[in-house]
């Protein structure tokens, strides 16, 4: 069995197009090529495993627009809606004594969603 053989941009093509993957195969090559072939630390034994673990990832190497970053409020925001939807549903059926031990261990920092859910419950 031979040594790695870098691809050329022409066996990229052929290969993506074969397994009906849309690679930037010029980024692929150039990619490759700065990093002298190798993988993490150990140098490139098969392209096209390499390839095949792109499409895999979903990393065409296609540009796409950057995601915008949330802001902190939104962060906030979202991580609230999580735990409402996680929580809410037992905290409407749990007994006081139940919520206020919750509070004291797991749901430390929660008492937002309980004054919310149950306003009646006395949070010390």
């Amino acid at each position: 069995m031979g040594g790695f053989k870098k691809p050329t941009l022409e066996e990229l093509k052929q290969y993506s197009t074969e397994i009906g993957y849309n690679l930037d195969c010029q980024l692929f090559l150039d990619k490759y090529e700065s990093k002298g072939w190798v993988v993490g630390r150990s140098p490139m034994k098969d392209w096209k495993a390499a390839v095949r673990t792109w499409r895999k990832n979903n990393y065409s190497g296609v540009s796409q627009p950057a995601k915008q970053k949330l802001s902190t409020f939104e962060e906030e925001k979202i991580w609230r809606e999580k735990r409402r939807v996680e929580y809410s549903p037992w905290l409407k059926s749990a007994t006081e004594p139940e919520i206020r031990s919750w509070l004291a261990g797991l749901g430390k920092g929660m008492e937002w969603l309980v004054k919310e859910v149950r306003p009646e419950v006395e949070i010390k």
